[in-house]
């Protein structure tokens, strides 16, 4: 089982690596600071929680991690009030995604408007740059990402959810919390 984590870890890191080295042919307006896109639910797939997990253990503060523990507890309490995953996921998670807009519910991951564990941020923020003014995606939080963008983030994203086993659901990590996330239904992708 360690061999097979190893590997899937591998595996996890050459994707980051190749999509970061072709989203510098971009030109991205993101900046350090610049947290527009921070304000909506993330999917991550499971095997990038284990690189998440380990960086938060090993890596962040003891301050940051204390934070992050409470934001994890407060996003909690938020999607089990307002997650209803009874009808289509596709609507569902559009509807959720809207409302976490509208109610300005940040990632938990979210401090001071700078990512605590950029590093190892999933492949849905990793791919998720812009190429114009910052001030539109203050205007819309949920701003798509333009096409070249979002056919390299599939690319990366089918070769990782190529994994057996693979499932995909919202971030964040449950940080050693108690089973605080209501159960939801979890996309099996493989």
């Amino acid at each position: 089982m360690k061999e097979h984590i190893k590997k899937v870890t591998k595996h996890v890191l050459d994707n980051q690596s190749a999509i970061d080295s072709a989203l510098k042919m971009f030109p991205s307006c993101c900046k350090i600071g610049c947290a527009y896109c921070c304000i909506q639910p993330i999917e991550i797939v499971n095997i990038e929680e284990l690189l998440i997990s380990e960086f938060i253990r090993s890596k962040m503060s003891k301050e940051n991690y204390a934070k992050v523990r409470l934001n994890i507890a407060n996003w909690a309490e938020y999607f089990n009030d307002n997650y209803d995953d009874t009808g289509l996921m596709e609507v569902v998670n559009r509807e959720f995604r809207e409302l976490i807009d509208k109610d300005r519910i940040a990632c938990p991951f979210l401090i001071e408007n700078k990512c605590s564990i950029y590093p190892v941020r999933p492949l849905a923020c990793r791919a998720h740059i812009m190429f114009d003014s910052p001030d539109l995606c203050r205007m819309d939080g949920l701003r798509e990402a333009p096409p070249e963008v979002k056919n390299l983030r599939n690319f990366v994203f089918t070769n990782l959810t190529s994994i057996r086993d693979t499932t995909l659901r919202y971030l964040p990590v449950e940080l050693e919390l108690p089973r605080i996330f209501k159960p939801h239904r979890i996309r099996k992708l493989s």
